[in-house]
């Protein structure tokens, strides 16, 4: 997953802080200061007021600002606080869309990051894709779902086991050799 953010602002903390470091989904990466999110509140809090005077004919701008909300990635929890107590909340974290390892980390502190911007990069780990090639004359003996097993000459004795995940559609006219994508668990 890049997760990059959805409206300009500044990182005021940063939750993550190494290449590395394992996250859960939900997780704060970090707290962003943001006008544009600072403004969408203020206006979603001014259609909340306005339900108490206009009655239900308001209610068509709350949906629409709460939308607005959940568009610039403002977590529910998030929008339910600033709906009870009524207060624009000044930074608003972003999320972990999911679990896995920062492999790119593209920020500090005090950084004024924009939508164009890849903050951070999560990759799941829970499987481990390796590429090899196969040579043209056992390509056809490749299917996808074949069995595979493979060691590494740095890890003597230890054998993986898994399964073709994908077979590449063209072969390599200098090697002479079609690539396939095996796909290990990785439960440790």
């Amino acid at each position: 997953a890049h997760v990059h953010p959805r409206a300009a602002g500044w990182v005021e903390r940063l939750q993550v802080r190494a290449e590395g470091d394992e996250v859960t989904r939900g997780q704060v990466l970090m707290d962003l200061y943001s006008p544009e999110i600072v403004t969408a509140q203020e206006e979603y809090l001014l259609a909340l007021e306005g339900i108490a005077v206009a009655g239900r004919r308001q209610q068509s701008l709350v949906e629409g600002s709460r939308r607005r909300l959940r568009l610039l990635e403002v977590p529910d929890s998030v929008i339910a606080a600033i709906g009870k107590t009524r207060e624009v909340q000044e930074t608003v974290p972003v999320l972990a869309p999911m679990a896995g390892v920062i492999t790119r980390l593209g920020l500090r502190e005090g950084m004024y990051v924009k939508p164009d911007m890849e903050l951070f990069t999560i990759s799941d780990v829970s499987s481990v894709w390796v590429q090899v090639d196969v040579f043209e004359h056992q390509a056809d003996q490749v299917h996808q779902g074949s069995p595979a097993r493979i060691d590494i000459p740095a890890l003597p004795g230890r054998i993986w086991e898994a399964e073709v995940d994908y077979i590449y559609p063209e072969l390599n006219p200098m090697t002479r050799t079609l690539r396939i994508r095996l796909r290990f668990k990785n439960p440790g």
